[in-house]
């Protein structure tokens, strides 16, 4: 990632998202952490702008796969699924 990556200003957070690495890094999730991104789940509901709001209890799985089925959500499940992965207790 350098000055040439694709990035979105978002000034609700005042922060830079690159869907295209945030993509990128859910994949990798899958395919590294598979076996235990199946037994974990979301601890609290998420509101995705404009989006169908994603209960508690959610699969992480699912949750990752809704940042894959639509690249410039998958900085927003990005953050969740670090949120969620820090929630945990197994």
């Amino acid at each position: 990632m350098n000055s040439t990556s694709t990035y979105a200003y978002d000034p609700r957070t005042q922060t830079y998202w690159q869907p295209v690495f945030a993509f990128q890094t859910l994949q990798r999730f899958l395919t590294v952490n598979s076996s235990a991104i199946d037994t974990l789940q979301t601890q609290k509901e998420l509101q995705i702008e404009r989006k169908a709001t994603i209960p508690a209890g959610t699969a992480l799985r699912d949750l990752i796969n809704v940042g894959l089925k639509e690249q410039a959500l998958a900085p927003v499940i990005l953050e969740a699924l670090m949120e969620a992965l820090g929630q945990q207790t197994q």
